[in-house]
């Protein structure tokens, strides 16, 4: 198959994501992902276009050799989420790079998808260029959705479950303890997560002491005023 076919095909079937066609193919998403946003020759470089020739390559002739007609068309009835575009998604399989997706912290303003790992995912809110990474259950908590919502709506009165919260501590520990971050700072942030009352002040530590990334390069968290150089 040619990159002009590729592309065509891309077009025409519009629910088969790259994502989608390399878990079907069983090729590596992240080398397609890389391959698409190589520069264009003759042409200046966006991050909206995609290099059709190198993403073919990327995926191998022999590969889309068996992508039929009807292989295409049941790829594209199928839901990429499983769910509306208003519910909230469930499962990082939902997920894929440049994609939309709307968290209840920013219920009117979308985030995009900028990199994907098999333990954690990086967002930007939309208008900013500020990078924010988490690991997926920490993402997952945020009740990510492919529609805003209502920013007026008023939120379901609930009280946290003991044990619901008591999961969630424990998720916050495991994520802390397995990060790269200094043992001081490692007990500072354990410190917190024991004091903390609820699940949103839990969401809110993790965000602020996991490292934040960029797409090719992890960084360590600004230090806090009294730190050493």
């Amino acid at each position: 198959m040619k990159a002009t076919n590729l592309q065509d095909n891309m077009t025409t079937y519009g629910n088969v994501s790259l994502r989608k066609l390399c878990l079907h193919l069983g090729v590596n998403y992240q080398r397609v992902l890389k391959a698409k946003q190589k520069p264009i020759e003759g042409q200046v470089w966006t991050k909206e276009a995609c290099n059709w020739d190198a993403v073919a390559k990327a995926i191998g002739h022999d590969n889309l050799s068996t992508l039929t007609l009807e292989t295409w068309e049941s790829l594209n009835a199928e839901s990429s989420t499983g769910l509306t575009s208003g519910s909230v998604i469930k499962a990082m399989e939902g997920f894929e790079v440049g994609q939309k997706i709307y968290l209840r912290r920013e219920a009117d303003t979308p985030y995009e998808v900028i990199y994907l790992t098999s333990t954690h995912i990086v967002i930007m809110l939309e208008s900013t260029e500020k990078p924010t990474v988490m690991n997926h259950n920490t993402f997952l908590f945020q009740g990510p959705s492919l529609q805003a919502r209502d920013p007026n709506a008023a939120r379901p009165q609930r009280k946290i479950k003991t044990t619901s919260l008591k999961e969630v501590r424990n998720e916050a520990v495991a994520t802390i303890e397995g990060s790269q971050l200094s043992k001081r700072r490692k007990t500072q942030a354990l410190i917190e997560i024991d004091e903390a009352s609820s699940e949103g002040q839990l969401n809110e530590i993790l965000d602020a002491y996991l490292p934040k990334a960029n797409p090719e390069t992890e960084v360590a968290p600004p230090k806090k005023e009294g730190e050493g150089s």
